[in-house]
């Protein structure tokens, strides 16, 4: 039992119809939080780049 508790997951499940967007987002936190990395879709903010219209940036924990 205590073997599968720290063997990566698949995010598969969350592409689906099941996980709606705000579930998605909470799951993001959720994760952040426990200090692991999170993934952000951004648009590409450079436009000679036409085969990349989105690049994938960790997102920032910030403190108050």
């Amino acid at each position: 039992m205590s073997e599968n508790l720290h063997k990566r997951r698949s995010s598969m499940r969350t592409r689906g119809f099941a996980v709606s967007g705000a579930q998605k987002l909470l799951n993001k936190l959720n994760a952040l939080g426990k200090g692991k990395r999170v993934m952000e879709l951004i648009p590409n903010p450079d436009p000679t780049q036409t085969n990349k219209p989105f690049i994938r940036v960790q997102m920032e924990r910030k403190f108050k």
